[in-house]
């Protein structure tokens, strides 16, 4: 997978992999295998209308634990909001999303926790 594309509840899509509730449960809602709203793209639906407010907290932060599992399975994977692929034709992930931080994030912060949990992956396999 090249990306993974961000979508909020007025995305007019229906075809994603994930979709993060109101209450931050995240669930898979296609496989990884089959073709989403974008080729070679894995789509994830934020359950909110983040073009009144931001998702909230739980919603965050189970959208970083899910990009975080992404790294893991696709070390080359990148983020992206729907919006960077369709241009004016729509505000998704929304107009209160906070695009740029969890861009910001997903450039330096994700590979660092990545790479933190990977370590812990082969350190684990040392120990007695």
């Amino acid at each position: 997978m090249k990306f993974a594309i961000l979508h909020h509840r007025g995305c007019a899509g229906t075809r994603f992999h994930y979709r993060i509730d109101p209450d931050g449960e995240c669930r898979a809602a296609l496989p990884e295998s089959e073709p989403g709203e974008h080729p070679k793209c894995i789509g994830i639906l934020i359950d909110a209308d983040a073009d009144a407010a931001v998702p909230s907290d739980a919603q965050m932060d189970a959208l970083r634990t899910l990009l975080l599992q992404l790294k893991v399975r696709y070390p080359d994977i990148q983020m992206g909001g729907h919006r960077q692929i369709r241009g004016e034709d729509t505000t998704c992930p929304g107009k209160q999303f906070p695009l740029t931080a969890m861009r910001e994030w997903a450039g330096h912060d994700l590979v660092v926790e990545r790479d933190a949990l990977l370590q812990d992956i082969v350190d684990a396999q040392y120990r007695p």
